[in-house]
């Protein structure tokens, strides 16, 4: 089994190194897919991500992807000759992202972050994304900043992430990957 990993937003590959041990230890043939949200646009990073699932061939794998990396799965996800087996997204964003809808306006934020970090705070943007067809793994946890000191208020990491977001396969937490 092929898997390939994309990290997040503000991140780099070096991020994916421990999982990416991990899975090779297991048995699994590893890459990390590597972008810079400051100097890439959305469509061409989606466009170089189907370059690299399409090298794998049809060779069975999976995707996981850390936040923003989920969101260019989402993206990319229609548009793959061979589908995953499965999708595996580590605290994904599912919709407008608050701390996101809050710093957009901001000059730096903008730059740091490019177009892709500003898409994330576009409501009709993350809803219109789509939802891949094969089983997915959702990892978001229940601790984090919240409180008056928090961009998020009083919110969990559950309910920032999954407000009204509907997750149409969900695979067991134990067991082999379908």
């Amino acid at each position: 089994m092929h898997a390939l990993l994309i990290h997040g937003m503000g991140r780099t590959p070096l991020s994916m190194l421990v999982l990416a041990r991990r899975l090779k230890t297991a048995g699994m043939q590893v890459d990390i897919f590597g972008y810079s949200a400051t100097f890439e646009t959305w469509n061409g990073c989606c466009r170089r991500l189907r370059s690299r699932i399409e090298r794998i061939g049809d060779r069975p794998y999976i995707l996981v992807g850390h936040s923003l990396g989920s969101v260019l799965i989402r993206g990319v996800s229609p548009q793959v000759a061979v589908p995953p087996r499965a999708c595996f997204f580590l605290a994904p964003p599912a919709c407008a992202c608050r701390a996101a809808r809050r710093l957009v306006s901001w000059r730096l934020y903008r730059w740091l972050n490019g177009e892709m970090g500003q898409l994330l705070a576009w409501t009709d943007f993350m809803a219109g994304l789509p939802v891949p067809s094969v089983p997915i793994k959702i990892y978001a946890g229940t601790g984090g900043p919240v409180g008056p000191w928090s961009p998020f208020g009083d919110q969990t990491t559950s309910q920032r992430f999954f407000s009204g977001f509907f997750v149409p396969s969900v695979i067991p937490s134990r067991g082999a990957v379908p």
